[in-house]
């Protein structure tokens, strides 16, 4: 049950706080110059009104999780610097001699109560109320904020490792095999390890064979204990590498992704959209990692431009939002696009895009519907259509026969899958010289206020490992790190330069 009404508490200790914590204090400023009220409001239909004990107030929950984007404790180590950290007790609106509340309610708190609730929007909307009444963003005629933003994306590694196909079902059905035998008492040389795998039909042929198995053999597997447990997992597994590719033993969301052509990695993704003047994070979305950051940051400028609040005036970025759909956005929304058009990002009726597929720079490699991406490529000429150049990229055809999307992209039988892009259309060539003038490059350079986001969220707010399992729980992560990162722009001038 959620008290909606403030109590007032005394305390004859209340002294201590204006003689430890200083008035410059970053959790005393925290306290005193941001309403953490839109929190509760944001989150009360989450909590029953009427059933239950009191709930320990969210924006104290919140608050906390802020305090572990700054120092990176674990939640039992926060509850414990808490019990003696005066800073931390007026921040959360303690009493100095009040416990703390137990360390679990934290993990219920991000896994339950913010389930399904954006909070990433929530607090960015927040912070971005508080920049407008602190005068860090400031109106113009219209009553909307003019902002250039420089957008881009940066990789935050998963807990768990992303398994290959074959590596994925030898795991999952080596699991289920050993949890069969030691719930039915039967030998190794009955149920054992799994082959090795030539290739990944075989190792899906085999999976599903073993699921048949241990359902004919023994029909309560997949309703007690361990094996139903790896019973369903390995199903799981199964469909993974259906939709994806791969599979994780620990983070079914997370996924390979590319830093650039030569090294990858796994786990997430952050796009952010940085105010070039600010600093400010003013968008952002969190995906697997090998989304693609083309329709993710038209996406983010489709939000940008509908704001009450916000118009955009300039949009950098890399090559990744140099598309023609891109430039058509610009033109159509009346703001510049400051991005280097990448020949591989054709106009918007090329005919990948308009079969799904996109472009991922940094692994300079196309991506198909599915997810999946290209493993090799090669140019080629044609002479006898006024030399026109195409890039052929090749798929892994392994994949594509497992592939759940395969039906009308992969023709059974074939032993290989390639899809062909022309290069340079004519409203590229057309904006590709735009980028060859000097305003162009001096806009340009401004694009490195989005990196120095992106160095400040890995290095400072934890957004280089994950510290949760899961999508969702990456966005919950994600969601306090900028919050926190905003407020430190905000309240804290030095930090605006």
């Amino acid at each position: 049950m959620l008290n909606k009404q403030k109590t007032i508490r005394l305390s004859p200790y209340s002294d201590l706080y204006d003689i430890l914590v200083k008035p410059d204090n970053r959790y005393r400023r925290f306290h005193d110059e941001v309403d953490f009220t839109f929190v509760r409001e944001a989150l009360a239909g989450r909590y029953s009104e009427f059933m239950g004990k009191t709930a320990v107030d969210p924006v104290v929950l919140i608050k906390c999780l802020i305090i572990k984007e700054i120092t990176e404790f674990s939640d039992r180590d926060l509850m414990e610097e808490v019990r003696v950290n005066m800073a931390y007790k007026y921040f959360l609106d303690m009493l100095p001699e009040q416990e703390p509340f137990d360390a679990s309610l934290l993990s219920y708190f991000r896994r339950k109560r913010l389930r399904g609730c954006d909070l990433l929007g929530t607090l960015l909307g927040q912070s971005l109320q508080l920049a407008l009444e602190k005068g860090v963003l400031k109106r113009g005629n219209n009553g909307k904020v003019v902002v250039t933003v420089a957008v881009d994306s940066t990789h935050t590694e998963s807990l768990g490792r992303v398994l290959l196909p074959r590596e994925g079902i030898a795991h999952f059905c080596n699991k289920l095999s050993k949890a069969i035998r030691d719930s039915y008492g039967l030998g190794f040389d009955q149920w054992g390890q799994a082959p090795v795998f030539a290739n990944t039909e075989e190792a899906v042929a085999y999976a599903r064979a073993l699921l048949s198995r241990a359902l004919a053999e023994f029909p309560d597997c997949r309703v007690s204990g361990k094996t139903r447990l790896y019973y369903n997992r390995l199903e799981e597994a199964l469909e993974d590498i259906a939709d994806h590719g791969s599979c994780s033993a620990s983070d079914r969301d997370a996924r390979t992704g590319h830093k650039n052509a030569a090294s990858h990695f796994e786990g997430y993704k952050s796009h952010i959209m940085t105010d070039v003047d600010s600093g400010l994070v003013l968008g952002a979305a969190v995906t697997s990692g090998e989304v693609s950051d083309t329709p993710v940051g038209e996406h983010l400028v489709d939000e940008l431009i509908q704001s009450d609040d916000l118009e955009l005036e300039r949009l950098i970025g890399d090559g990744s939002y140099g598309s023609t759909a891109m430039m058509k956005k610009a033109r159509h929304d009346s703001f510049d696009l400051v991005a280097t058009a990448n020949p591989m990002l054709g106009s918007s009726q090329s005919r990948y895009q308009q079969k799904g597929f996109t472009y991922n720079k940094d692994a300079d490699m196309l991506v198909c519907p599915a997810g999946h991406m290209a493993v090799s490529s090669c140019v080629r000429h044609y002479k006898h259509e006024d030399n026109r150049t195409v890039r052929m990229f090749y798929f892994d055809v392994d994949r594509c026969r497992n592939c759940s999307n395969r039906e009308g992209c992969y023709k059974a039988g074939a032993k290989s899958k390639s899809y062909s892009v022309t290069i340079l259309t004519d409203l590229q060539k057309e904006y590709i010289s735009k980028t060859k003038t000097p305003q162009f490059r001096e806009h340009f350079r401004k694009r490195t206020a989005a990196e120095r986001t992106n160095a400040e969220l890995k290095r400072g707010r934890g957004l280089r490992k994950a510290r949760y399992y899961g999508l969702e729980m990456m966005t919950v992560q994600a969601a306090v790190a900028l919050f926190t990162y905003n407020l430190k722009k905000i309240l804290c001038p030095k930090s605006r330069k």
